[in-house]
């Protein structure tokens, strides 16, 4: 980006420190658009990954109430089964989403 910037400025010495200038504004702008548009998948995927952990964890439960409704008396592994589902996913969903949320605000600031 920065050499970019430098380039465009120095394309234009021969029209005066003014132009020059105007010609680095308008780079850095540019690059920082291209740079932003970028940014915006780790976005995406910090707003979806504890959503999809959620999902999972629905999914878990699901499974667990399913068992209880299904047997008068369930045992506990079959319980934990489900529980250990709903736990994993939000577990990992929220392993994807701390460090590109960290990374995110890291290359927008």
């Amino acid at each position: 980006m920065l050499t970019r910037v430098l380039g465009a400025g120095l394309s234009k010495m021969a029209n005066g420190l003014e132009r020059m200038e105007d010609a680095m504004a308008e780079e850095a702008d540019a690059q920082a658009t291209m740079l932003h548009q970028k940014l915006g998948y780790l976005n995406l995927i910090a707003g979806v990954a504890p959503r999809m952990g959620l999902f999972g964890t629905v999914g878990g439960m699901i499974t667990s109430f399913g068992v209880l409704a299904t047997e008068a008396n369930p045992s506990p592994g079959k319980l934990a089964g489900g529980i250990m589902i709903a736990l994993l996913t939000t577990f990992f969903g929220l392993c994807v989403a701390i460090p590109t949320t960290a990374a995110f605000t890291f290359f927008r600031g």
